[in-house]
């Protein structure tokens, strides 16, 4: 004769099988709660809405080896990570992907550490493509690689060193932020 189970013992299996929580819904994007960079499973520390004015951008994502809420420490942690962008809008072309970068790097980081970076900028410049609503484009950190740039799956480079994805990380969590909302949200809270 078989024991009897409990259902709540049921429920807990449930909600503790991988998959039962796979996915969140922002903006109507289904945002995994986990992505795999070289093996490393790395969660999702928070994901939130780009706006400008009343427009939404993109949904963007943070994917950290363990959740943090100290923009320092993740900015400066040389570990994998990953930032998701899932379009929204209905196409961006590359010169106002590059005037947003550019202004966002201008806000939050002084002109002679840009000056510095230059090199890699405009190496990550050159890999910008159009971008449509559905697209997603990812930037990858690997630490001892550096940062891979896809869009739709597709890689376009990977640029050596952590100075660029660090910097990138700089525009979304550094003091002016183009979006407040998107950095709390990035940041889980």
């Amino acid at each position: 004769m078989g024991a009897h189970v409990p259902p709540w013992v049921l429920m807990v299996c449930l909600v503790a099988l991988p998959g039962a929580a796979a996915a969140r819904t922002v903006a109507g994007v289904e945002v995994p709660e986990t992505v795999a960079v070289d093996g490393t499973a790395l969660v999702l520390n928070g994901a939130g809405v780009r706006r400008k004015l009343f427009v939404k951008v993109y949904v963007g994502a943070l994917y950290l080896p363990e959740r943090r809420a100290d923009p320092a420490a993740i900015i400066g942690a040389d570990e994998p990570q990953r930032v998701e962008m899932r379009i929204l809008y209905r196409r961006i072309g590359v010169r106002k992907l590059r005037e947003s970068w550019e202004e966002g790097l201008q806000a939050n980081h002084p002109p002679e550490r840009l000056e510095a970076l230059r090199p890699v900028l405009e190496r990550y410049y050159a890999t910008l493509r159009p971008v449509r609503r559905g697209d997603l484009v990812t930037l990858t950190y690997r630490p001892g690689a550096g940062t891979e740039v896809a869009k739709n799956g597709e890689v376009i480079d990977v640029i050596p060193g952590r100075a660029l994805f660090a910097a990138l990380l700089g525009v979304w969590l550094g003091p002016s932020p183009p979006d407040r909302n998107l950095k709390a949200a990035m940041l889980g809270r």
